[in-house]
């Protein structure tokens, strides 16, 4: 199963030679990058989930001031963040109460360094998830906006079902949620998009 990396940097020199090493080294990795200056900065609206790892220029954070990216990563399926730093002393510091979970310095970048800690961010961003999962699994429910959880009315490999009370009209519905892996799955959602339409039609 691959795993998507979002690369954010205003040097296109740099991101492409980031983006060879990664994938020349990790093929199980898909990098994107995204060019600042030319697309504009993802806002915290942006589909930060969609991606296992975060890597960003920490003067890019400086210089649109995203103090909001730690606010997000309190959210347990945000990426983790790898940001590039200068060689200023109080740089990873400061990089490190913005939301980073690890730096690298670019004047000492070197490929193993970019490699190792690529491969252990990920598997950081991982191990997050699945706790999280399991930590869903294991509870009255997850949180949905507009709904209460009653209780779970079945498990399953790839989701759960659970019988929640709509809190505008406080009618019953049924929930099923997908576990975030399987979403990475296109037959599996597929089939479950399907499941909707077919459900959908039901007016008893």
């Amino acid at each position: 199963m691959s795993s998507r990396l979002l690369l954010i940097d205003d040097s296109v020199k740099f991101r492409n030679s980031v983006t060879n090493i990664l994938v020349r080294e990790l093929p199980e990795v898909a990098v994107y990058e995204h060019d600042p200056d030319k697309n504009g900065f993802p806002t915290r609206n942006f589909n930060w989930r969609t991606y296992d790892l975060l890597m960003i220029d920490y003067k890019i954070c400086q210089a649109h001031s995203l103090d909001w990216i730690h606010e997000l990563k309190q959210q347990r399926d945000f990426p983790a963040v790898v940001m590039f730093i200068g060689s200023h002393p109080e740089a990873e510091d400061e990089a490190k109460a913005i939301g980073a979970d690890a730096c690298i310095n670019k004047r000492h970048l070197t490929r193993s360094v970019l490699v190792s800690v690529a491969e252990f961010a990920i598997r950081f961003t991982e191990s997050k998830r699945k706790r999280h999962e399991l930590t869903l699994r294991d509870s009255s429910g997850p949180q949905i906006p507009g709904y209460t959880i009653v209780n779970k009315v079945a498990e399953g490999g790839m989701s759960s079902i659970y019988l929640a009370r709509r809190q505008t009209d406080n009618e019953l519905a049924v929930l099923k949620i997908l576990y975030s892996e399987s979403v990475e799955d296109e037959t599996f959602v597929d089939r479950f998009l399907k499941e909707y339409e077919l459900i959908s039609r039901l007016n008893d």
